[in-house]
């Protein structure tokens, strides 16, 4: 996102990073495009204030340039709504040396933040070993991503989702009312996949994991056993909130595994308790359900290959059977262009 007026231009960009899991990375730019003032800009890094119980410490760690600096690591509970169940959370985050930047005419001036996060699933009590080993990791984390070059974090970010979009779907543009065309089917996968891991792409997935996740993404085992999803309303909807976001992505995950996509959608650990409850909950809710009910459970949980895979096998109703893939769209459908790309199959 960004604000500008006549005499300044603030640019923020966060994204959570997709080969590192836990980190979160803020790079906020603020120019002064003006001749002659200066323009003066004051940040506010909350951090932990407001979240009761909660314990920090501050560490030092060392950029790409050699420069010192101080980063914070903060422990505590989040309580589950309506249930008796905790998550205990450690977050570890780079200070900011000023909060008040003056930006001199035709001046430019970066904010780069990176944050370290772990959590517990939900239980009632967690052991204090498994939680001094999350401090453990945020911490080596911290120091690993604060050394690395700004554009190297972000090439590495960009590269796996380069990655993923190898595969995808186009459809010919109709401008029937309510007709689903590509900008809601590629917002949605893009929805979908963000709330999902991608083990894949992960640096602390070992070589004979990936060869795992690899050989499930080409026997998709019976993924895809329904009708084609393209024309289910519930999955292609026009997100306004990270509670519709949550909902379909998981109705997407239950069809394809309850569709035989099982084995592609299985080794990416758990979606929406992954996120948590209520906002982000919906649309992945929706999308998980689906494909989970249509035989897509353990490609699904192969993580982000799996699921867009099975979402592809789900749009066509294309199954493998007999060493041949079928396309079981019924021909009264077939009124509209259809292009795949890169379906999986060894």
């Amino acid at each position: 996102g960004g604000w500008r007026s006549s005499c300044q231009y603030v640019n923020n960009q966060i994204y959570a990073h997709r080969s590192r899991p836990g980190v979160l990375v803020q790079d906020i730019k603020i120019s002064n495009p003006s001749q002659k003032k200066e323009i003066v800009v004051e940040l506010d890094q909350v951090g932990e204030s407001g979240w009761a119980g909660s314990a920090s410490t501050d560490l030092s760690v060392t950029t790409s340039s050699g420069l010192s600096v101080t980063a914070t690591l903060t422990s505590g509970v989040v309580s589950v709504p309506d249930s008796k169940f905790l998550v205990h959370a450690i977050v570890g985050s780079v200070k900011l040396k000023d909060t008040k930047f003056i930006v001199s005419p035709q001046e430019t001036k970066r904010v780069h933040v990176v944050t370290s996060v772990r959590y517990t699933h939900p239980a009632e009590s967690v052991s204090p070993k498994i939680i001094q080993d999350m401090k453990k990791e945020v911490e080596q984390e911290l120091k690993d991503v604060v050394r690395m070059e700004e554009q190297t974090l972000r090439s590495e970010h960009v590269k796996v989702w380069n990655r993923l979009w190898q595969s995808g779907f186009g459809i010919s543009y109709s401008k029937a009312s309510d007709a689903l065309n590509g900008d809601r089917i590629n917002i949605t996968m893009y929805y979908v996949l963000s709330n999902v891991p991608a083990p894949l792409h992960d640096i602390s997935t070992t070589p004979a994991q990936k060869k795992d996740i690899e050989r499930t993404l080409y026997f998709p085992d019976r993924c895809y056993s329904g009708h084609s999803t393209l024309f289910a309303k519930t999955l292609w909807v026009d997100v306004s909130d990270e509670e519709d976001i949550a909902r379909v992505t998981t109705t997407w995950m239950i069809t394809l595994e309850k569709q035989g996509c099982k084995v592609m959608v299985y080794s990416g650990k758990s979606w929406c308790t992954q996120v948590s409850h209520g906002v982000l909950c919906n649309v992945v809710t929706t999308w998980m359900i689906t494909l989970e009910k249509q035989g897509c459970k353990v490609m699904v949980y192969s993580g982000a290959e799996g699921v867009l895979q099975a979402m592809l096998l789900s749009i066509g109703a294309l199954k493998f059977q007999h060493d041949h893939l079928e396309f079981t769209m019924e021909p009264k459908d077939l009124h509209r262009d259809l292009f795949f790309h890169r379906i999986n199959y060894w």
